[in-house]
């Protein structure tokens, strides 16, 4: 395996611990929004009520969307490194396996908690 590769791995390991921190920073603000919106759900009447909370949730999915980019660039990444596997030891390929499957387990996750919204 090339530097390069090696270089590519630690970096993408990084960048998901990084993903995963910022997720759970996200999920936190999430949810103190939510206790901070419930008493003003109440005031929301009629169709400007309405106007404004979709205009919420629209905010809430927009901000999901550069999180979801950044995951689908990295298994992009992760799967061309797969495909040449013979330039790799046992271990990296393990590795970047489970690199992948994190990172799709992350993704799922954060596109179930769009569709909450």
């Amino acid at each position: 395996m090339s530097t390069r590769q090696a270089c590519q791995l630690k970096s993408q390991s990084l960048s998901l611990q990084h993903l995963k921190k910022e997720r759970q920073g996200q999920s936190e603000m999430k949810q103190q929004k939510q206790e901070k919106n419930k008493p003003m759900l109440d005031l929301f009447i009629g169709p400007l009520g309405k106007a404004q909370l979709d205009a919420i949730r629209f905010a809430t999915n927009l901000s999901l969307v550069d999180a979801k980019r950044e995951m689908i660039k990295k298994m992009n990444s992760l799967n061309k490194m797969l495909e040449s596997r013979e330039n790799m030891s046992e271990f990296e390929i393990e590795l970047a396996e489970k690199l992948l499957d994190e990172v799709a387990h992350c993704f799922i996750e954060l596109h179930e908690e769009g569709e909450e919204c």
